[in-house]
């Protein structure tokens, strides 16, 4: 905002094609944090799980130890997967945002 004789004037309003830009940006946004969300929740499993299997290795039950290291490999790559997915969805974002701000509609 600039002002004009002590006054400050008001942003001017997003065109359509603008809005829908700045809209479609905030939906890839919010994809982004939940997937997030789900990596949150993937690295607890994978906690809870390396705990088990530490418990499991103290206990001497070796194949239990081994079938929850399993357990946490998939979580991991759960957790990649997801991430991958966020990452993706936060670049999107950015190079619509960047086509709103030069101006490029189409």
């Amino acid at each position: 905002m600039t002002a004009t004789r002590g006054r400050p004037r008001k942003p001017a309003p997003l065109g359509n094609k603008a809005r829908a830009m700045v809209e479609d940006s905030l939906m890839r946004i919010g994809a982004a944090q939940k997937r997030m969300a789900t990596i949150d929740r993937q690295a607890e499993r994978a906690d809870e799980l390396a705990g088990m299997a530490i418990q499991a290795v103290r206990q001497g039950n070796m194949p239990l130890a081994e079938a929850i290291m399993l357990d946490v490999r998939a979580a991991a790559a759960n957790v990649r997967r997801h991430e991958q997915d966020a990452a993706r969805a936060m670049a999107e974002a950015q190079t619509v945002l960047g086509k709103t701000m030069r101006g490029e509609w189409e």
